[in-house]
């Protein structure tokens, strides 16, 4: 990891310690993912090295960042080919670089660059100052570099450049065997996880606000022991309208708990409802790694989801149930292509969604398989172990 130094004026080099000061954090291994551990050409950028980044105040004269969710399975089978873009980046004099941020980790900065999607790649600098990338292939991204950055690449042949990059595989997912019923203290940790971040993309309001609310009222009534849940559904209540963001971080400032303070604007005493913390088991955190585990997240989510969908409660309708599903996945699931396919398959009525007498455990079961299928590359529904992931 490489750290990042001020400017070259001689006002700036006494700004630059500064910087550098603030900005050490980015050189550190933050969050615990190993998606670009050790992989060469890679800066690791916290909050004040990404502010750096896109206020250029550092001394490269363009970067490529990429924004991403260790949990996102776009991100993970991205992650070797970015690799390889920063390998190749190495032979140049390292004013054209390559960053990541972990927005598990460093949410704030995901914020202040407008990230609503895993991942998201964006340039800075020369190459095209604050703009998000489509074409994101290593090859695409050198050809880029060249256009805006002609002379940093030496020769024409840009496949040789990536033939040395990459060369760490991203971790593979742990398969389990075993399909049991959702465990509640993984549904309980991926749905505080995902409230955490909620305003990550934005405030909480509008239709975002309504398919929360519709979501809640789904696990609440499937989930009866989801505590989070009806208590986050009795903070909108007693708010009476959508909450600012600084004030809904308030509602979940202590992990294990969900404080709805004056801050309401109800005349109601200060409530506090203990809640599960955020912690998963070892059926989906392995490694006790937390949010940056690669499917933990995902996978106390499915979790949940199949909570919602399989529960025999007699005040949720299943197709309120799936319907709270498709809700919450296309308005607080962040990885972009993810979320893009499982709404096709929804609204496309795939897998029988639509047909007359298709029970919903049933059809989520088969659209469990499928995406594990997808994201395990290609593989037939028959052949997907009970793998958890996105």
């Amino acid at each position: 990891m490489r750290r990042i130094r001020g400017a070259r004026t001689p006002i700036m080099r006494c700004l630059g310690v500064v910087l550098v000061l603030m900005a050490v954090g980015a050189l550190a291994k933050r969050g615990g993912d190993s998606l670009f551990d050790d992989a060469a050409g890679v800066t690791r950028l916290d909050r004040a090295g990404a502010r750096a980044v896109s206020r250029n105040e550092t001394d490269a004269k363009g970067w490529v960042v990429v924004f991403y969710a260790p949990w996102c399975g776009h991100c993970r089978h991205y992650a070797p080919e970015f690799r390889k873009f920063a390998a190749a980046l190495t032979v140049g004099d390292e004013s054209i670089r390559a960053g990541v941020v972990s927005c598990a980790a460093e949410s704030k900065a995901c914020q202040d660059n407008a990230v609503q999607g895993y991942p998201t790649i964006k340039s800075f600098g020369v190459l095209g100052h604050d703009k998000k990338l489509k074409a994101r292939a290593p090859a695409q991204l050198l050809a880029l570099v060249r256009k805006k950055a002609p002379g940093y690449l030496p020769g024409t042949d840009d496949e040789e450049l990536l033939k040395g990059g990459g060369s760490k595989a991203a971790p593979a997912l742990k398969a389990y065997a075993r399909r049991d019923a959702p465990a509640l203290q993984d549904a309980a940790a991926s749905l505080r996880y995902a409230l955490d971040t909620a305003t990550d993309a934005g405030p909480v309001d509008g239709e975002r606000l309504v398919a929360l609310r519709g979501f809640l009222a789904a696990a609440s009534a499937a989930l009866p022991k989801l505590a989070v849940a009806p208590a986050i559904l009795k903070c909108l209540e007693r708010r009476g309208r959508a909450p600012t963001s600084d004030l809904w971080l308030q509602w979940l400032d202590e992990d294990g708990a969900v404080t709805c303070d004056a801050g309401t604007g109800a005349r109601e005493p200060y409530a506090k409802t203990p809640v599960a913390p955020r912690t998963w088991t070892r059926a989906c955190d392995p490694d006790s790694a937390g949010p940056d585990a690669a499917g933990a997240y995902t996978c106390g989510l499915w979790r949940l989801f199949h909570g919602i969908v399989e529960a025999d409660a007699a005040d949720l309708d299943p197709a309120a149930g799936r319907a709270a599903v498709r809700a919450f996945v296309a308005h607080f699931f962040g990885c972009e292509t993810c979320r893009a396919h499982f709404l096709e398959l929804y609204d496309g009525c795939a897998y029988g969604r639509c047909s007359e007498g298709v029970e919903s455990p049933l059809w989520l079961w088969r659209a469990h398989n499928a995406v594990n299928a997808r994201v395990h590359g290609g593989l037939s529904d028959a052949s997907v172990k009970a793998t958890w992931a996105w």
